[in-house]
């Protein structure tokens, strides 16, 4: 996956209500083993923000074709700066 920082705001900037900076993002997933299968490769968008609990919640779209087709939230094992995952489930859009 390759990640691309498109925005970032902060609470009280436009329409931002949170618990700190909201970071917004585009790129691209791929699967190293299924190149063949159209189903493993996307454009991606999404957001990173705190939660109340200060926890760092991920959210994203996969999108097949410029249209949404999957969903997926997440939160970071390990809080902030953390390499070790998201832990989080996908479901159909």
């Amino acid at each position: 996956m390759e990640l691309r920082v498109t925005k970032i705001t902060h609470p009280g900037d436009e329409g931002h209500v949170g618990f700190g900076p909201a970071v917004y993002f585009v790129g691209a997933a791929w699967a190293k083993d299924t190149s063949w299968d159209p189903n493993t490769n996307s454009r991606t968008r999404g957001v990173v923000q705190m939660t109340e609990e200060g926890e760092v919640r991920w959210t994203s779209y996969s999108l097949y074709f410029g249209r949404e087709r999957w969903k997926s939230e997440g939160v970071q094992i390990g809080g902030v700066n953390s390499q070790r995952g998201v832990f989080g489930t996908w479901f159909d859009k």
